[in-house]
């Protein structure tokens, strides 16, 4: 972006509902049983907090939530720790996405293979003992929950990274989607099965899962496998109409550039009518925490806006009248100043408030009040890069300051 360059919103330029792709999904990631620490905790409320509906936690069938046990080659299940993690999510307002990950040591053909959690992403030594465990896993969770309340929960097979996360080849990947999206279904058809949908950006370099959700798409068609959804991380590309998709966040920064990073996924995915399992910040004070507390701000009706290049932007109107504009600048990028022009507002005076996130606490800057006569008003405000900026005009009885 230019010094000089102008961003124009639109007011009563009407762009259709605001989609919220962050208020739905959560990701937990690896969560210990309950009881939850006091950031978890504090976190999961948040979410809750922000309209999301849903949270995935990876890694239940592995063995710090000891579902599986073999003694003298008998096989045997306990779902009772499951059941907590799921007792506590319901008790917060959350509902489980159930991700049906993590290989349990006594069925794992080889042990060695581990993610950073430390949880095992072999294959199973035997198949038709990973099948009995799901199977067994639905049955209980429909007997505990009902069939009407799971019938709501998605069923997720393996870890969203899918072949990043799994040290078989690539068909047994396949055969494993198969054999868990049948037993699911064996159970009741009404329940929604989805797969791992990870593939890397397209400008960088192909490992493993490149090509995969074209390849799972063609091969469930031509298996008969059944296939409700696909979700993964990484940033959104196109939607494929068959499926439901979601997108999830790469894992790490929790910084502003992670921040921005964020943004930039949700905001591709409501493009494209997906959402975004997002991690949860642990951290209620980092910039992401911060950043999604101001998405929440904006309000229900979209608004166009003729953004500048290299900025990221998302505005909306309230029912009140207030309109709010979300700004944000990529990391690597110079700071600037923009000229914010929101037209087609009514006659009168408006409050101007403002919040800036960086890598620094969040700033709130002090309000003022600017006069509309023509429809018009014109803001500046510097943008840091990387940064995140919300701006909201409130209509308030005709008085002013002008502003410094």
């Amino acid at each position: 972006m230019r010094l000089g360059d102008v961003l124009v919103v639109r007011a009563d330029g009407v762009a259709g509902p605001l989609r919220r792709p962050w208020a739905s999904v959560a990701d937990a990631g690896p969560l210990l049983p309950p009881p939850f620490d006091e950031e978890i905790e504090a976190g999961l409320r948040a979410a809750h907090g922000l309209g999301v509906r849903y949270v995935r936690v990876s890694g239940i069938l592995g063995d710090a939530y000891g579902t599986y046990r073999e003694d003298a080659d008998r096989a045997s299940h306990d779902y009772r720790r499951i059941s907590e993690l799921y007792d506590a999510l319901l008790d917060l307002g959350l509902r489980p996405v159930v991700e049906l990950s993590a290989m349990p040591a006594h069925l794992a053909r080889d042990r060695r293979r581990v993610t950073l959690d430390e949880s095992i992403i072999s294959p199973p030594r035997e198949w038709g003992r990973w099948v009995a465990l799901v199977r067994g896993l639905v049955s209980h969770l429909i007997g505990r929950y009902g069939i009407t309340e799971v019938t709501r929960w998605p069923f997720q097979v393996w870890h969203a990274r899918g072949l990043a996360a799994w040290a078989g080849r690539r068909e047994e990947l396949l055969r494993l989607y198969d054999l868990t999206a049948r037993t699911v279904k064996a159970v009741t058809p009404d329940l929604r099965v989805g797969a791992p949908g990870y593939e890397p950006p397209p400008a960088g370099p192909a490992p493993a899962g490149a090509g995969w959700v074209d390849e799972l798409l063609a091969h469930a068609r031509t298996a008969g496998a059944p296939l409700d959804f696909v979700a993964g991380f990484g940033p959104p590309g196109p939607r494929r109409p068959t499926v439901d998709t979601w997108y999830g966040e790469r894992p790490g920064d929790d910084g502003v550039a992670g921040a921005v990073a964020l943004l930039d996924a949700a905001r591709a995915a409501a493009t494209v009518k997906a959402a975004v399992a997002y991690r949860i910040p642990v951290d209620r004070r980092s910039p992401r925490a911060w950043t999604l507390a101001l998405a929440a701000r904006l309000g229900s009706a979209e608004r166009s806006v003729e953004a500048a290049e290299g900025l990221g932007t998302w505005a909306a109107r309230r029912d009140d009248g207030t309109v709010g504009l979300l700004l944000w600048r990529p990391p690597a990028t110079m700071p600037a100043v923009a000229a914010v022009r929101v037209t087609g507002l009514p006659a009168g005076g408006y409050r101007v408030r403002t919040w800036q996130v960086d890598d620094g606490p969040i700033l709130a800057e002090p309000e003022y009040e600017t006069p509309v006569t023509d429809g018009t008003a014109l803001l500046h405000r510097r943008l840091p890069g990387p940064s995140v900026v919300h701006v909201e005009l409130t209509p308030v009885p005709t008085g002013l300051a002008q502003p410094t």
